[in-house]
Order: structure tokens, then sequence, then C-alpha cells
């Protein structure tokens, strides 16, 4: 009978620390995976931002590039401007010297036909 007693005894003990145990074997176990879990996340996290902030200076560049590009082309654009505005005075400029150039012949013709006419009156005049 005592060795009953003595196994029922020892039984019940067995079930008191599987019982204490398993849940706190179990509790570590979730308490694990909550922890890894956690450190995914914050993982995911980190990589989130770093992509966030790789893609904003991408995006940054991006418009720097294009924004030099604009003034590159205006500054092109002015250039041509200022080539044609100046081709086009030069231009002027030869239409004016030509134009005065022939002004200048015709009156030169004129003084020596008027020179002649008078000359030739002079001597009809005195002969």
């Amino acid at each position: 009978m005592i060795i009953i007693i003595i196994v029922i005894i020892i039984l019940i003990l067995i079930l008191i620390i599987i019982l204490i145990i398993i849940p706190i074997i179990l509790l570590i176990i979730i308490l694990i995976i909550l922890i890894i879990l956690i450190l995914l996340l914050i993982i995911l996290i980190i990589i989130i931002i770093i992509i966030i902030i790789i893609i904003v200076i991408i995006i940054i560049i991006i418009i720097i590039i294009i924004i030099i590009i604009i003034i590159i082309i205006i500054i092109i654009i002015i250039i041509i401007l200022i080539l044609i505005l100046i081709i086009i005075l030069i231009i002027i400029l030869i239409i004016l010297i030509i134009i005065i150039l022939i002004i200048l012949i015709i009156l030169i013709l004129l003084i020596i036909i008027i020179t002649i006419i008078i000359i030739i009156i002079t001597i009809i005049i005195t002969f």
C-alpha cells in the first residue's frame, strides 16, 4: 500500500512538474518567436526607409539634371538668337554701305557731268 501511495505521489509530482514546465517552455518559445518577429519587422522598416531615401535621392538627381538640361537649352537658344541678330545687323550694315556707296557714285557722276557741262558751256561762251 505504501508503494502505491509513493507511486501516486511521484506521479502527481511528475504531473505538476510537467504542468509547470511545459507552459514555461511554451512561453519561452512564444517569446523567442515574438522577438524574432519584432527584429524582422525592424529590419523591414529599416530596409523600407533606405529604399524611400534612395528613391527620393534619385528623384532629386533627376529633377536637377532636367533643370540643368533646360538651362542649357535656354542658353543655346539665347546664343542662337544673338547670332541671328548679329547676322541680321551685319546684313543691314552691308546693305547700308552698298546704298551709301551707290549714292556716292551717283553724286560723283553728277558732279563730273555738271563740271563737264559747265566746261562745255564756258568753252561755247568764250568762243
